[in-house]
């Protein structure tokens, strides 16, 4: 038996909302009920108030792998999302688009991945699974939902599909829970992300 079979597949999650166990919460575990169902682990980190400051430009990671801000989680973040098969990016609407931390922290993570591409141009995010969630009042989930996969594409992330964009409707603290058809959708999003995964974990052990 190989060392790929024995390993269990992983789910990341990063909670860009401040807020503690807020909508955008409940929307991961809701997904991560379904993974621990399939026998998939799971870890999230709550990075709302966590990310200190914004890329320095420096280009300090072009080889070394890490930031050179080094007090908070981003170094962290970025090796379990190396270490795991699927990602989860999920973030409150902040005036039509994802909360600061969460942009913040998808400019740094991003970056580091995207200076440290293979001989082929692979980032060493090539291949894994990453899903996003908006969590919104009343509008501007489309548009970050989007602006969430934008991290995802260039480094070569695979994005499974849905019922829907992947929204909820929330405001105070638990009402996303009422929202039955975003719960529907994310509890499919999570389908369809084990399903990729185990996919690509087959094809990886045919290699």
């Amino acid at each position: 038996m190989s060392d790929l079979i024995k390993k269990p597949l992983k789910v990341f999650a990063v909670n860009g909302s401040p807020r503690y166990r807020g909508n955008t919460h409940w929307m991961i575990e809701t997904m991560f009920d379904v993974f621990k169902d399939k026998n998939i682990k799971t870890e999230s980190i709550q990075i709302g108030k966590k990310i200190t400051q914004g890329c320095l430009d420096c280009r300090s990671c072009y080889k070394t792998e890490k930031c050179v801000i080094e007090d908070d989680c981003v170094n962290e973040c970025y090796q379990k999302i190396k270490e795991s098969d699927g990602v989860i990016i999920a973030s409150p609407v902040y005036v039509a688009g994802p909360s600061g931390q969460i942009k913040t922290f998808i400019d740094r993570v991003g970056i580091i991945a995207a200076l440290n591409r293979d001989e082929k141009g692979h980032s060493p995010f090539y291949h894994k699974v990453g899903a996003s969630i908006a969590v919104n009042r009343r509008g501007g989930a489309a548009g970050t939902f989007s602006q969430l996969n934008y991290f995802f594409t260039p480094l070569g992330f695979i994005i499974p599909g849905s019922t829907y964009w992947n929204l909820t409707v929330g405001y105070n603290k638990g009402d996303s829970k009422e929202d039955k058809e975003g719960k529907i959708n994310i509890i499919d999003v999570a389908e369809e992300m084990s399903w990729l995964m185990n996919l690509i974990r087959q094809d990886k052990e045919k290699k």
